[in-house]
């Protein structure tokens, strides 16, 4: 690992840096990269490299520490130097690179990001968001074989609603997961079962007679036994085998810890009573299981020792998991006994079955083995069996593992969500094809997941805003507006984290509307100072449910002027303060964990380079808390009509309009906080005419390609499907220059005055340069206003560029015809000449910037 980028190769026309840094060094890693940036020259191939950084599939997590500002940054190259051919390129941290980097190497298509895991490559590609489909009718998913005996499958079929009996509960499924006996059942290991699933969070829709614990609309989590089946939009069972949904987790978190926590209690508490100090060997610790008692073995205070299949090494290594071996042979015994110095473990806990003598010699002379592989011999783990046969010894444990997860002594379980489509009703399974598995268990099949993968079926409920909440950045004028919104709809405890102080007649606000709020005045990233308020929340508030991070500062500056200084600035209290959140909350009850991040780290912008990189950084963060089955979203905001966005100046706000983006006012970015804070994915927020947007970029980049325009194709490659007659290209020239300034009408634009004067700034003529060479197929500077300074000026030497019959315009040099020699050299002269001059005119203009 390095904190500085590695030039793999460069032969003037393909440079590759590689960066992999530890997250304390990343500022100055970025800095580093942008000196080679700055050193390429036109029309250049740029391979920005990282590893581990993103989630290409929903079954690999993300495991690098740092380096996914480098995603952010890229955003910035390709707005100001659109010279150049910048691709993004996330390599699998577990393989050797040299394959996937020839293959791009190769590869001269048009794509801009890229991931490769497991010798796969994927490619990014922005998808509309879309609300959930649940069934319009109740069903359940259920094994089907195929009618011709060629193989198993899966099958959607109507479900028959029946009314709880006494003692029964009736639940409307919210979500619910598969477990390995599933998989045993389709592929015809196991003997069939009425249904599939064993678990499952949702809301109580029917009570039963003689059930006073719940009432309709609480919410629960189940065990559902036998093989009844919990994937399904309704369960109908005992009230004794449901309890309350444990207030840290959502439904999908919840309806992934039954089975796994119920499983590894039973095993390692009840049964081989695993004491602090002693060393437990967990094996397969990627299943969910294994996580569950990795989890347990760590709150008593064992030591951990853990084997996995090799897909799942590095992202539980990443995990601070220590594993000793695969969990595919038997090698792991000696592995043991080498790690405990020849002792051996005191207790082994796994699916052993073929390995079960492997597991024997890794123990110690008096050592326990929980196998949990299903005979059928007396004294085996058998949840259905204590869910039926012993309701006391099955109430004790289920009190005992939600009890630990209610209070945050247990963490959730890293999963997986798989929503209700149309995708879970398919043709029954042939022999052979996985692929036509619904999602949800190829995903499961593939085992390439660390925890369990969950099944979707409705919405999430809103949540009620009890606990305490904290909000950073709460005297900006996005922080005043949330922390009001948040009081609003119930929130009765605040902490208000900011450097400045809020004013008292907003607290004096607050109070007369029944909140209790604490002013937090200091630095969020003054680790000393973070704790101590953690602490005083723990000792005296409610439990910390929700977090809110919009502390942030800004740099708008063009990459020229950018270093390692400036990067930390940026990074300081977004991502340094992020991450100490994340480090501080660990044990918290904390349900919402929403991080205001911006779509310049996903959509070219100029001048917010270091901004960008510092997002992408925060998206960073997310996805590793979501892999480790904590709740985090990191949403894209698009310029608010007040706060940072605003605080940029019309200038910026002039250039997002001209692309189709208009500011968010308060009651929208209100209302798109309700509806995405409680995502487990990191969307765009913003108020945009993709139409628009689309056009401006002229031939759209892959990764655009799903969002659906049918109008917004524009001329390419250099061919105009603009007639080309003055009248058409001066009302280009116009419309274009009127909608960098932000004009509603092309009119608002006068032929012969300066532009400068009409409120074109550096950055709207580099915007302006950029638009006319997409909308013209032509390359044009980004300098181009300083040398035709008016519509008049500009339009007449376009209309040489692009029709070289035209006449050309009156020159202040006569070219003696009698020597054509002398005139061709005076004609490349002038060329070389613009070209300095252009350059010349660049940097003067960085310059003025400087000096403003």
């Amino acid at each position: 690992m390095t904190d500085r980028p590695e030039r793999f190769g460069a032969s003037g026309t393909v440079t590759a840096l590689l960066m992999e840094t530890d997250p304390v060094a990343e500022p100055a890693a970025l800095a580093h990269v942008l000196t080679a940036v700055h050193s390429l020259p036109s029309a250049a191939r740029l391979f920005l490299i990282t590893r581990g950084v993103w989630t290409p599939g929903a079954d690999v997590q993300a495991v690098a520490k740092g380096g996914a500002g480098l995603w952010g940054l890229a955003q910035a190259v390709r707005a100001e130097r659109a010279d150049l051919a910048v691709r993004n390129i996330d390599l699998d941290p577990t393989i050797d690179p040299l394959p996937a980097l020839l293959a791009e190497l190769a590869d001269n298509g048009s794509e801009t990001a890229s991931a490769w895991r497991n010798g796969q490559r994927f490619a990014a590609r922005l998808q509309p968001r879309q609300p959930l489909e649940p069934p319009a009718t109740p069903m359940r998913l259920i094994y089907s074989a195929h009618p011709e005996g060629e193989g198993l499958g899966v099958r959607a079929v109507p479900l028959e609603r029946r009314a709880p009996g006494p003692g029964e509960v009736e639940i409307a499924v919210i979500a619910a997961a598969p477990n390995f006996r599933d998989l045993l059942v389709i592929h015809d290991r196991f003997p069939a079962t009425p249904g599939l699933g064993a678990d499952c969070a949702g809301r109580i829709a029917t009570v039963g007679p003689g059930v006073a614990d719940f009432a309709l609309g609480d919410p629960v989590i189940a065990y559902v036994p036998n093989g009844q089946g919990s994937l399904a939009t309704h369960v109908t069972l005992p009230a004794r085998l449901t309890r309350p949904k444990p207030a840290p987790l959502s439904f999908t978190a919840a309806a992934a810890v039954p089975v796994a926590y119920l499983t590894a209690w039973h095993g390692l508490i009840e049964r081989a009573q695993l004491k602090a100090g002693e060393t437990v060997l967990v094996h397969a610790a990627g299943s969910g299981v294994g996580l569950a008692a990795i989890a347990i073995a760590r709150l008593i205070g064992a030591r951990v020792l853990a084997t996995a299949s090799p897909a799942k090494q590095t992202n539980l290594i990443a995990l601070g998991i220590p594993i000793i071996g695969s969990s595919r042979d038997g090698a792991f015994a000696a592995a043991a006994r080498q790690a405990t110095e020849g002792r051996g473990v005191d207790v082994a806990i796994g699916a052993f079955d073929a390995l079960a003598l492997a597991a024997r010699e890794s123990l110690t002379n008096s050592g326990r083995l929980i196998d949990l592989t299903r005979r059928g011999q007396p004294g085996e783990i058998d949840l259905d069996h204590l869910a039926t046969q012993e309701p006391d010894a099955f109430a004790r444990l289920f009190d005992a593992v939600t009890e630990a997860l209610d209070d945050g002594r247990l963490p959730p379980l890293p999963h997986e969500t798989v929503s209700w489509n149309k995708s879970v009703q398919f043709p029954p399974l042939k022999k052979g094809e996985t692929e036509q598995l619904p999602q949800l268990f190829h995903r499961q099949i593939q085992g390439r997941t660390p925890g369990r993968v969950c099944l979707r079926l409705a919405e999430e409920p809103p949540l009620a805003l009890t606990g305490t909440w904290l909000v950073t950045g709460a005297s900006g004028a996005i922080g005043v507006v949330l922390a009001q919104h948040l009081a609003a709809r119930g929130a009765r405890h605040l902490v208000l984290l900011d450097r400045v102080a809020p004013p008292s007649e907003r607290l004096a606000a607050l109070n007369a509307q029944g909140v209790e709020a604490l002013p937090a005045v200091l630095d969020i990233t003054d680790e000393s100072a973070m704790t101590a308020l953690f602490a005083q929340v723990h000792a005296e508030w409610p439990p910390l449910t929700g977090i809110v991070h919009t502390a942030a500062i800004t740099d708008d500056a063009p990459l020229a002027e950018l270093n390692a200084e400036r990067f930390a600035q940026v990074f300081r209290p977004k991502v340094e303060g992020a991450r100490l959140l994340d480090r501080l909350s660990r044990g918290f009850p904390v349900r919402i964990f929403a991080l205001f991040s911006s779509v310049v780290s996903v959509l070219p912008s100029a001048r917010q380079g270091a901004y960008a990189a510092a997002n992408a950084a925060l998206d960073h963060l997310a996805r590793q808390r979501r892999a480790l089955g904590l709740p985090a979203t990191s949403i894209h905001w698009g310029p608010w009509a007040m706060g940072i966005g605003h605080s940029m100046g019309q200038r910026a706000e002039a250039v997002w309009r001209s692309w189709g983006v208009q500011p968010l006012t308060e009651a929208a970015g209100l209302a798109l906080f309700d509806d995405l804070m409680s995502g487990d994915s990191d969307p765009i927020a913003l108020d945009i005419d993709w139409r628009r947007y689309l056009v401006q970029m002229g031939d759209p980049p892959p990764w655009l390609s799903a969002i659906e325009e049918s109008d917004s194709k524009l001329q390419t490659s250099g061919e105009s499907q603009l007639p080309l007659t003055p009248e058409t290209l001066r009302a280009l020239i116009q419309d274009t220059v009127a909608r960098v300034l932000g004009h509603a009408e092309p009119t608002a634009i006068e032929s012969d005055r300066p532009f400068s004067e009409q409120g074109l700034d550096s950055l709207m003529a580099t915007e302006l340069a950029a638009t006319l060479s997409t909308a013209l197929g032509i390359r044009l500077p980004g300098t181009l206003v300083y040398n035709y300074p008016t519509l008049d000026a500009l339009a007449a030497h376009l209309l040489t560029r692009i029709t070289p019959t035209a006449p050309p315009p009156e020159a202040d040099v006569t070219i003696n015809a009698a020597h054509p020699q002398a005139a061709e050299e005076l004609e490349e002269g002038a060329d070389d000449l613009l070209n300095q001059l252009e350059d010349k005119l660049a940097s003067i203009d960085r310059m003025l910037e400087q000096n403003r």
